[in-house]
């Protein structure tokens, strides 16, 4: 028989809900600081709202299959709270469930739920990793806003909708694949997050909206779809000052005039909308190259230096192509400048080298290092160095930069870097290890 439970102001820190309970009501265990585990029966259907908001020493919840609903604010603020596993009979994760729970690493998402409620885990900054399930179809605003150490997202096809702010502020996540049911992004759903480097959609995008992708400072590459239109207001990348590996399809709707508003720094290299919409024609290593294919080491084998030598558009090389990316295949890049040093120093129309898009993309150390060996190995001297790391400044975390000082001053000690031009706040804590070079 079911019984009621109505709210607990005890001081255990451990707790079993006895089996005849059905449901945890609105804040019943609100603002406990003494509780660490609660063990919930397989019998609970619910948990109300506000149920154990500001419990700051809960680490440990047990939730059961069974269990059907979250309120909203449940887990507010349990700031101690490491680890969820939502079972899969939640369809609907509420609003602000679990937001500030800034302990929270993982979270275990199953197959059938369908909504991830309006800032549900809004500022859990320890999160790192978010594997979103097929039968998922809404992320609603703010719903992972200001996950400052959320790394990876797997977002899978089933996903509809993608709200306002979803993702803002993530600034630690540097890829991600948009689904092809994803029909609409709304604005400013990946709004700041500054390492951001390459973002892929399908067709079946229908709106990207305003500042969709604002201030994404990394973001190097994307595609536009072919029927995806865009809303009036700020443009969707706005601030995104080295957006420069694009492509878009020869059946694209856009206009020349919606074109340059989306890309005005295009107008700088003389490159058109119908220029781009041809960009990879007659280039399959190109090609291949931006799509990451599976045969691309392949293709790289047959290649001549002349095949590593020819331009785009955007004046971009294969390795170019390559290089202004997430994608940080050191054999790839091995292999292309064994066949082709001279790639090594090619500029594409901006003026940068292959070297300057894998140090501003945030390329590891290894691959930083080898383009700077082999720098060395074929007496080619790093050109615009200083300006690459201004320009990195902007955005790139401390552990970048540094690696990039110790990259240079061990493939080249006698290079001159006036190091404190670059930016006395960013490298206050390096100058330590970086002494400024005559």
């Amino acid at each position: 028989m079911a019984s009621t439970f109505s709210s607990y102001s005890g001081s255990d820190t451990h707790i079993r809900i006895d089996s005849s309970v059905t449901s945890i009501p609105d804040e019943a265990f609100i603002r406990n600081d003494k509780l660490v585990e609660v063990e919930l029966p397989d019998s609970i259907r619910a948990i109300g709202n506000d149920a154990f908001a500001g419990c700051s020493s809960l680490k440990r919840i047990h939730l059961c299959e069974g269990l059907r609903t979250i309120g909203k604010r449940a887990f507010h603020s349990c700031t101690s709270l490491s680890q969820v596993d939502i079972p899969s009979t939640v369809t609907t994760i509420d609003s602000l469930a679990f937001i500030r729970c800034t302990s929270l690493e993982t979270v275990y998402l199953r197959d059938g739920l369908q909504t991830i409620g309006s800032q549900a885990f809004d500022h859990c900054k320890t999160l790192i990793q978010m594997n979103i399930p097929s039968t998922v179809i809404a992320i609603d605003s703010s719903a992972f806003g200001s996950c400052t150490s959320l790394k990876t997202v797997h977002l899978r096809d089933g996903l509809q909708t993608i709200g306002g702010g979803a993702f803002y502020r993530c600034k630690t996540l540097s890829q991600v694949n948009i689904p092809s049911t994803v029909s609409t992004i709304d604005d400013s759903a990946f709004g700041r997050c500054t390492s951001l480097k390459e973002v892929q959609f399908y067709d079946g995008l229908c709106a990207i909206d305003i500042r969709a992708f604002c201030n994404c400072l990394s973001l190097m590459r994307i595609n536009i779809p072919s029927n995806v239109i865009f809303m009036d207001g700020p443009g969707p990348f706005q601030h995104c000052p080295i957006l420069r590996n694009v492509v878009i399809p020869p059946s694209s709707t856009l206009g020349d005039e919606e074109f340059l508003w989306l890309f005005p720094k295009f107008q700088d290299v003389d490159c058109t909308f119908d220029m781009l919409k041809s960009r990879f024609d007659n280039l399959p290593l190109h090609k291949l190259c931006y799509d990451h294919s599976h045969q691309l080491m392949e293709s790289i084998n047959r290649g001549t230096p002349a095949d590593f030598l020819k331009s785009d558009c955007l004046g971009m090389t294969p390795l170019h192509v390559l290089a202004c990316s997430g994608m940080h295949d050191l054999g790839l890049f091995r292999r292309i400048i064994e066949i082709c040093p001279d790639s090594l120093i090619a500029k594409d129309k901006w003026g940068e080298t292959p070297l300057g898009y894998v140090i501003l993309s945030g390329a590891p150390k290894e691959v930083i290092h080898y383009f700077l060996n082999a720098c060395k190995r074929y007496d080619i001297t790093p050109d615009g160095f200083l300006d690459i790391i201004k320009r990195l400044v902007m955005f790139a975390s401390r552990e970048c930069l540094r690696g990039v000082i110790d990259a240079q001053r061990k493939c080249f000690p006698d290079l001159i870097v006036d190091w404190e031009s670059v930016g006395e706040d960013t490298l206050h804590d390096l100058r330590s290890r970086t002494k400024t070079q005559p």
